[in-house]
């Protein structure tokens, strides 16, 4: 899109709160952009016409909302709309959950030509870039940093805009490179969207800054001088800085030192330096005791009146309303970089310690809860509420969960997004086809990484199933990642206990793993398309019978996704909560599976296709008033594992539903010893006991598994969160080998003759 177009650009917007209305309402006042806001618990605000903009340079616009609303990314992308800019305007909380995994859906999309990240403290841009440099457009990354006083009030309703000395100041953040011209061309572009919307010029005395710059890590130290020292102040003060008017000379002496080593930080590592301009007063810095003196002041001697007076900063009013609060980007950065130079801070990091540990406080009134949700949690109750009003049981430590990873549950546990109209707009909902490039690849074969950080590794059976003791998937590095990739390909199922992976968390390593499988119509973590949920108190809820006599006594055997076109790859289950006793799930090897199949078996297989349906159902767009339709997709019986070689039987009596060519009546016997040799070759399978915060990562390519539902007497809830990597299409190589002869195991010997009872 240039930027002489007479279309406006579809410009995507992530995070409506304050600061993202402001820019919403910039770029749309411009003309030339059409904003496509994505709003979760204030959507029915926005939708409903009920915010109004109290702004000193635009005036009052009542009602005012973007052009187009959303409730999700995936909404916002389902119509193939391409996106020459999108915006990142939220909280930083990387401690909680990562940008890369925020954005995760509009990443795989394709569909976002580049972003402008707009978001307090100090390397806030580095996993994100990663993430996109990795992704198959790698989209310009635009570092945003504003200088705005701007709060919300009437439960967000009324939105005051003191926009005098608002300053935007953007740079294209590329560490280690020279720009590009996509990433030249990205910049210009937002530049001028804000430019011709009148931000950055003279009007009426009140200046709006607007620029660029190649030092954009400079500008972002320069920023968060302010918040690293007086936001932490404030926060552990619990009160504004107006407040310490009643301290003594010492006691206000004790935090300009905390000033002095904030301040000594930037200017020891190069990111302050001497002649930089210091925005938003356009100021140029002096030396290191000018700028202490030149913060500190701005506060301390605040006139009565001005902004600064009786400002609350944003850590503060978080923590106020027991939201996650911006701990790592605005102090912890600022720490990281003094160790990484070897700048003695002690103020510094004990204020650092003090904060991480307040927010073990976290969540303290439940602001954005339902007086229902509080009442919940307050009693340890039984009643939640989905977001289509449907009631369930949540266990206490499922919440607990939630609410520290900072999930927005007010509009209700899980959220369901609007299902596909019907059976061909589902089964289309994945889009094109992508190569997977699969992380256990780059893997040493040997897995030191891992295996040197665990505490120990042990085999659980001689054919699958391997348990890591003393290592925390949250703390891994790439190399182990890759490593730990490995080894479940190899081992089918791995599992790690006590585990302090947030559904964020596994949304990053998911991502990591593969593409992750983001549900048309499954139920999810509300704000993180691609986290499931996994509950049979849910499953209760909506009808489906589980008790001692159902079906559902044990499931049925199955492979996840298996109808998706390039199904999953790695899968990783978290269960936060379960019975005491039983709730146990089995797995079982399709490697083993194949080994146990005679040669001339496995010859009549190889250029075989089974039928592979879909749990949910669709409308039928040929007859909408008939019996809804299941996705039907067709892949290999037999399938080679890209990265070990190794052949699986890949069949599950759920969800494998025939043999294409076959007759039904032709293809159910042989799916029917095909099913049996799975689930009744006991030395292929596994029985894991699970207990709360474990994670089980399997290799969905090379297993089935099911889950035993034994403990509906206990009355205790089970419910975990699940991230399913897509991986590629399947395919059956002619090179592909059995695990046994690849690990030069006996095949064993094939008995032909059916043996009678007494005769051996």
């Amino acid at each position: 899109m240039t930027l002489t177009s007479a279309r406006p650009v579809d410009v995507l917007l992530i995070g409506l709160g304050s600061v993202g209305t402001a820019y919403a309402y910039l770029l749309e006042h411009s003309g030339l952009a059409r904003v496509s806001a994505v709003a979760r618990s204030n959507f029915d605000v926005y939708n409903n016409g009920q915010v109004t903009i109290d702004s000193q340079r635009f005036g009052v616009i009542k009602g005012w909302k973007p052009s187009r609303l959303f409730k999700s990314q995936e909404e916002a992308l389902a119509d193939g709309t391409r996106y020459s800019l999108g915006v990142l305007a939220t909280k930083s909380t990387p401690d909680v959950h990562k940008n890369s995994a925020l954005l995760a859906p509009s990443i795989a999309s394709g569909q976002v030509a580049a972003w402008s990240l707009i978001q307090n403290g100090l390397g806030v841009e580095a996993d994100l870039y990663a993430a996109l440099q990795a992704s198959a457009t790698r989209s310009p990354l635009i570092s945003t940093v504003v200088w705005t006083f701007i709060t919300t009030s009437d439960s967000g309703r009324h939105i005051q805009w003191t926009n005098a000395k608002d300053a935007t100041v953007s740079g294209i953040y590329a560490p280690g490179r020279a720009r590009t011209p996509a990433e030249d061309a990205a910049l210009a572009l937002w530049v001028h969207l804000l430019r011709t919307s009148g931000h950055g010029t003279l009007a009426e005395n009140r200046v709006g800054v607007l620029e660029t710059t190649e030092r954009i890590d400079s500008v972002r130290f320069s920023k968060n001088l302010l918040n690293c020292i007086w936001s932490s102040v404030q926060t552990l003060m619990g009160a504004k800085h107006i407040l310490l008017s009643d301290m003594d000379d010492g006691e206000i002496a004790a935090v300009r030192a905390l000033a002095l080593e904030v301040v000594g930080v930037g200017y020891a590592s190069g990111l302050l330096y001497p002649g930089m301009t210091l925005y938003p007063s356009g100021q140029v810095a002096g030396t290191l005791e000018e700028t202490v003196e030149s913060v500190f002041d701005s506060v301390i001697h605040a006139a009565p009146g001005g902004l600064l007076y009786d400002y609350k900063m944003s850590m503060l009013v978080d923590r106020e309303a027991g939201r996650p609060i911006e701990v790592e980007v605005i102090a912890g950065s600022v720490l990281a970089v003094a160790r990484e130079q070897g700048i003695s801070t002690p103020l510094l990091g004990y204020t650092v310690a003090l904060l991480r540990a307040s927010k073990q406080l976290l969540p303290a009134p439940h602001a954005n809860m339902t007086a229902t949700q509080q009442q919940t949690i307050k009693n340890d109750g039984p009643v939640n509420v989905t977001s289509l009003g449907k009631e369930f049981r949540l266990a206490q430590r499922t919440k607990d969960r939630l609410i520290a990873a900072g999930i927005d549950l007010s509009g209700g546990y899980p959220y369901y997004p609007d299902k596909p109209k019907d059976v061909s707009l589902a089964g289309q909902f994945r889009g094109e086809a992508w190569e997977h490039d699969d992380p256990a690849l780059r893997a040493d074969k040997d897995k030191k990484a891992l295996f040197g950080a665990a505490e120990k590794v042990v085999n659980l059976t001689p054919n699958i199933g391997t348990e890591i003791i003393g290592l925390q998937l949250s703390k891994l590095t790439p190399q182990q990642k890759d490593e730990l990739a490995l080894l479940i390909a190899e081992r089918t199922v791995v599992f790690l206990r006590d585990q302090d992976i947030t559904p964020q968390g596994q949304l990053e390593l998911g991502a990591y793993l593969g593409r992750p499988e983001i549900h048309p119509s499954a139920p999810r973590v509300p704000g993180l398309p691609g986290v499931s949920v996994i509950s049979d108190e849910l499953a209760r809820a909506y009808g489906v019978n589980i008790d001692f006599q159902s079906p559902f006594g044990t499931q049925e055997w199955h492979t996840d996704l298996t109808h998706e076109p390039q199904p999953p790859g790695y899968t990783h289950l978290h269960l936060d909560a379960g019975p005491e006793v039983g709730g146990d799930t089995y797995w079982a090897s399709g490697y083993t599976a194949y080994d146990k199949l005679s040669p001339t078996l496995r010859a009549i297989l190889d250029p075989l296709e089974g039928l592979y349906r879909s749990e949910h159902l669709y409308p039928d767009p040929e007859n909408p008033d008939g019996p809804k339709k299941p996705i039907i997709t067709a892949h290999p019986l037999i399938r080679t594992h890209p990265v070990t070689g190794w052949k699986s039987l890949f069949v599950n009596r759920r969800y494998t539903v025939g043999i294409k060519g076959l007759k039904a009546a032709d293809s159910a016997p042989l799916l029917e010893q095909l099913y049996d040799t799975y689930e009744h070759s006991l030395d292929a399978q596994l029985r894991w006991k699970w207990t709360p915060g474990t994670s089980a990562l399997w290799d969905n390519r090379v297993s089935i598994h099911s889950a035993v539902y034994d403990y509906g007497d206990s009355g205790e809830p089970r419910h975990g969160t699940r991230v399913s990597s897509l991986a590629e299409v399947p395919f059956n190589s002619p090179n592909g080998v059995s695990r046994r002869a690849a690990l030069g195991l006996d095949p064993g010997k094939i008995v032909e003759v059916k043996k009678v009872a007494g005769t051996y």
